[in-house]
């Protein structure tokens, strides 16, 4: 049976691997970096420059190509940080209760993913520009990257 509908735009084969390229060398890296510096530190610092991207998105008039850019920077930043964190709660847990620790840490993390585009739509259904929406997303990283520096890791327990 065939669809009526015409097939989705994708982007060309050359495009789509180059993007694949792209976003594997940036979240490679970032993982490579957590590896020989840190974690704790290094997930902070991918969570301020997502910061710093969404609040420009927000504020300035960016052209086609360098929004782009930009956006792809947040999804780098937002997905490269979350990968560090994820293997650090699971270095932070101790064998016994590691799976538990991780399901909770995941789960709470899908709740944000479930709750961020509801409340984005709620808010453009109340009238709010998405400049505002944008900075607003600022304030939910800003309170990731203050709970991710080394001083507020907890020690592992053993």
């Amino acid at each position: 049976m065939t669809s009526a509908a015409a097939p989705a735009a994708r982007p060309s084969g050359r495009r789509e691997l180059w993007l694949r390229v792209a976003s594997g060398l940036v979240l490679g890296a970032g993982v490579l970096a957590a590896l020989v510096y840190g974690g704790w530190p290094f997930a902070g610092i991918w969570l301020a420059a997502g910061i710093v991207a969404i609040g420009a998105v927000g504020l300035l008039n960016l052209p086609y190509v360098a929004l782009l850019a930009t956006i792809f920077l947040i999804g780098c930043c937002t997905t490269g940080s979350m990968t560090v964190i994820n293997g650090m709660t699971a270095a932070l847990y101790p064998a016994r209760v590691r799976n538990t620790g991780m399901g909770w840490a995941l789960g709470i993390g899908r709740l944000g993913g479930i709750g961020g585009p509801w409340l984005g739509g709620l808010l453009l259904g109340l009238g709010w520009p998405p400049r505002q929406i944008f900075l607003f997303a600022c304030v939910t990283a800003l309170v990731a990257a203050i709970g991710s520096p080394p001083a507020t890791a907890p020690a592992r327990c053993e």
